[in-house]
C-alpha cells in the first residue's frame, strides 16, 4: 500500500473535523496537535508588528510539534526551517486565512520553494485573528516536495490536496535512512552530465565545453580541497541539491564577469580570492557549518 493512502483518509476525517471545529489541541513540546491556541498576553508579551504577527504564530506553531528536531532560519523567502542534523534539509511555512469554507483556500508553490525544501507546511488561521480573544493557528496538513513535479507544481492546491500533518514528523524521520545517488566529485567526465540545465548567460568569452570544465574544476577544488571530513560530506550532499548547484554556478558567472576586464596579474589574482573567499562562505553557510572550522581554499592557479 502506497505510505501516502493512511495519511490521506485522515486528512478526510481531519477535514470533517474541522467543519465542526473539533479539533485535536497542540499543547505539549513534540506532540502532534491540530490546533494551537495562544493567549493575548502570550502575544502581547512578544511585541510583533502587525507584517510579522501571523507567520511568527505559525513558525511558532509548527515548532512546538517538531520542537528540537527544526531549526529556525533568519531572512529567507524561501526556506523558513531546516532538519537540526540534516542542514541541507528544508521546511517551508505556508499560511492564509479563511472565513467559513476552509476548501476555498488554495495554496501555491513556487519552484524555489519545491527545490529547496523536502516538505511544505501549510497552516489555517481566521481572517480577523488579530481581534479575536484567542488567536487559533492550525496545522491544515503537509506535502512532501517529491510529489511536485511537472504539472503538479503549476496547480494550486487546497486542503484537501494535502496529507495529514499528523504524518509529518513520521515522513521526516524517514529521510534519514535516504541515501540519495552521490555525486561523483571526483569524476570530471560525469560531472559534465550533471549541468544540463546549468547554462552560462554568455558564451562569447569560451564554449560551453569550456564553461563546464572550467566550473567543474572549480566545484571540484571548493568541495574537496579541505582537510576537515565532515565538512567534505555535508559539501558532497550540498552538490547533490538542485538549488545549491544553481548557487553555485551563480557564484562563478559572478567571479568570471568579475575577472575578465582585469589585467593585472595581482589585481587578477586578488579578485579570485575575494570571490572564491565568498563561495566559500555561500557552501559553509548553506552546510550550516561555522568558518571557524573550515580550512577550505581555491587555489589561485585556478583558470577563472
Amino acid at each position: 500500500m502506497d505510505w501516502t493512502t493512511p495519511l490521506r483518509s485522515q486528512q478526510t476525517d481531519f477535514y470533517q473535523r474541522l467543519q465542526l471545529n473539533q479539533l485535536l489541541t497542540l499543547q505539549i513540546p513534540g506532540l502532534f496537535g491540530e490546533c494551537k491556541w495562544f493567549s493575548p498576553s502570550e502575544v502581547a508579551s512578544w511585541g510583533l508588528s502587525e507584517d510579522n504577527w501571523i507567520e511568527f504564530l505559525a513558525k511558532k506553531t509548527l515548532k512546538i510539534y517538531l520542537d528540537r528536531f527544526i531549526t529556525e532560519v533568519q531572512g529567507d523567502r524561501s526556506l523558513d526551517f531546516y532538519l537540526t542534523h540534516y542542514a541541507h534539509l528544508g521546511l517551508r511555512l505556508k499560511t492564509a486565512a479563511f472565513e467559513e469554507n476552509p476548501a476555498s483556500v488554495e495554496w501555491c508553490i513556487t519552484p524555489k520553494e519545491r527545490d529547496r525544501n523536502v516538505a511544505i507546511v501549510f497552516i489555517l488561521h481566521p481572517p480577523n485573528l488579530q481581534d479575536l480573544d484567542e488567536h487559533p493557528l492550525i496545522v491544515a496538513g503537509f506535502l512532501p516536495t517529491f510529489l511536485l513535479k511537472g504539472d503538479n507544481l503549476k496547480k494550486a492546491w487546497n486542503i484537501q490536496h494535502l496529507l495529514y500533518g499528523g504524518g509529518l514528523r513520521s515522513y521526516l524521520d524517514s529521510l534519514h535512512n535516504i541515501q540519495p545517488q552521490k555525486i561523483d566529485l571526483e569524476d570530471t567526465a560525469s560531472l559534465n552530465n550533471w549541468l544540463p540545465d546549468l547554462q552560462p548567460q554568455d558564451l562569447q568569452q569560451a564554449s560551453e565545453a569550456t564553461w563546464k570544465q572550467e566550473f567543474i574544476q572549480w566545484v571540484q577544488t571548493l568541495a574537496l580541497n579541505d582537510s576537515t571530513d565532515a565538512l567534505r560530506l555535508y559539501l558532497y550532499d550540498l552538490l547533490n541539491t538542485q538549488y545549491y548547484r544553481q548557487t553555485l554556478w551563480k557564484l562563478y558567472y559572478k567571479r568570471v564577469q568579475a575577472i575578465a576586464p582585469l589585467t593585472d596579474t595581482q589585481q587578477i589574482q586578488d579578485a579570485i580570492a575575494q570571490h572564491d573567499a565568498k563561495a566559500e562562505s555561500v557552501m559553509l553557510a548553506l552546510a550550516g557549518v561555522s568558518p571557524a572550522h573550515s580550512s577550505l581554499t581555491a587555489p589561485s592557479s585556478i583558470s577563472p
